[in-house]
């Protein structure tokens, strides 16, 4: 790859995501790729479950009215929690200023296991991270106002003050995850790494505006991220346009590689990524 061409990617990510440079130039590929979505095995199906996660603010059926505010608060509290997040092979970074409305939101009030993400540990190292059981994968947290992390900082290895054993409850909704390919897999976990990012110049935006808020009632904002095998589908209102999703998964420099956007007449608009599909359908 030419040095000007590597130049311009990470000038490219350092604007997308504030990244410095010298934290972004280890990760970009000789292959001419952004690093954005080049992960382990364990960091894709994690990302891939915590999209599910925060990308469904009311339940699916089977839940009671309470059961489902609650569920939507606390997603909404996460969103309103972090940042950003910055996506390494074997971490992703999340980061905050609020780093106890965070954990609160993605693990509960108690050490329980009993609320929050399915299999989801918080470690109390230096760093502070969270430790995903199902998958072994790492969140960790950046506390802002610091400076951004680079590469090669300590990771957890065990969680702190939290049993590492999978709860029934963890289990039961663990259980309830449909089956998903691995190209799904890489497609949702490019959208959940790119929220709440915003382009640069400009073509598109993924603000917090159309991500879970708080309401009343879980269903007046509601988001639903379901699907199986290949095939999945965003659906959501609020302000933000299918239009930028799509945009933000295509981008010709920053985007998912082979990801394409069709919109036929009668049909949401689809973002493809070799055989999975993602349909957005945004309900305003």
């Amino acid at each position: 790859m030419p040095a000007s061409t590597r130049r311009r990617l990470i000038a490219a990510r350092c604007r997308l995501t504030g990244e410095f440079k010298a934290a972004v130039a280890p990760l970009i590929g000789r292959d001419g790729s952004h690093g954005l979505d080049d992960c382990t095995d364990e960091q894709r199906r994690f990302r891939t479950q915590l999209a599910l996660f925060l990308l469904n603010a009311a339940p699916a059926e089977g839940w009671n009215s309470h059961e489902r505010h609650v569920a939507a608060q606390r997603v909404w509290s996460a969103w309103a929690a972090l940042e950003r997040f910055l996506p390494y092979r074997d971490t992703l970074v999340v980061t905050t200023s609020s780093p106890g409305a965070l954990r609160r939101a993605l693990i509960g009030r108690t050490s329980n296991a009993d609320e929050g993400m399915p299999g989801l540990r918080y470690d109390h190292t230096d760093p502070p991270s969270f430790v995903h059981i199902p998958t072994k994968a790492t969140l960790r947290v950046h506390v802002l106002p610091k400076p951004l992390p680079t590469p090669g900082m300590p990771l957890c290895g065990a969680s702190n003050g939290q049993s590492l054993a999978i709860t029934s409850r963890e289990q039961r909704l663990l259980d309830t995850l449909p089956p998903i390919t691995v190209d799904a897999e890489q497609l949702l976990a490019a959208l959940l790494v790119r929220l709440p990012l915003a382009d640069p110049d400009g073509i598109w935006t993924l603000s917090k505006n159309h991500l879970p808020q708080a309401a009343e009632s879980p269903d007046a904002n509601s988001h639903f991220l379901i699907g199986d095998g290949a095939s999945w589908h965003y659906r959501w209102n609020g302000s933000i346009r299918a239009f930028d999703i799509a945009a933000a998964l295509t981008d010709t420099v920053t985007g998912l590689a082979d990801a394409t956007a069709v919109l036929r007449p009668g049909h949401p608009l689809t973002v493809s990524y070799r055989a999975a599909k993602l349909n957005l359908h945004c309900e305003v």
